[in-house]
């Protein structure tokens, strides 16, 4: 579903299609017409399966524990950029979860990025060198495994 963003124009006071200008809402029957479609859309979403596992207790704790084995920063910062970025971290799948389900809880396919990284992946994997046996031996020496199933 193509979700139509709208934005008023100050000039005029019509509302415009962001992605195409050139378009403009008829009245305020379409804009509630819109809202209610995007209501619709986001509740569908709330109620998915896949909504549900990211907001679950098993999935907390599986990225706490990636986070932590890929030391708190964002891979691509570091590896790309040769900076480090502490916050707003997220993980990342390389081979999305919606094609590949049963990879969503498999170290090997999980990456940890800041946000501006992961939105600009989207689900194009990755774009730079990584080897997740890496984060293996650093993690085990550190502070031991943890048991990803519970």
């Amino acid at each position: 579903m193509h979700m139509v963003m709208m934005k008023k124009n100050p000039a005029d006071g019509k509302w415009y299609d962001i992605d195409n200008p050139n378009v403009v809402t008829k009245n305020d029957d379409t804009r509630r017409y819109q809202r209610s479609k995007q209501k619709v859309y986001y509740q569908e979403k709330k109620n998915s399966e896949g909504y549900k596992l990211l907001h679950s207790t098993r999935w907390e704790k599986f990225r706490k524990h990636v986070i932590a084995a890929d030391r708190g920063h964002c891979q691509r910062c570091i590896i790309k950029f040769n900076r480090y970025t502490y916050e707003n971290l997220e993980v990342h799948h390389i081979k999305p979860r919606d094609i590949y389900p049963e990879l969503t809880f498999d170290e090997n396919n999980v990456i940890t990025l800041c946000k501006s990284c992961n939105l600009e992946l989207g689900l194009n994997g990755i774009d730079f060198p990584w080897n997740p046996k890496d984060r293996d031996d650093l993690y085990n020496l550190s502070i031991g495994s943890v048991d990803k199933n519970n």
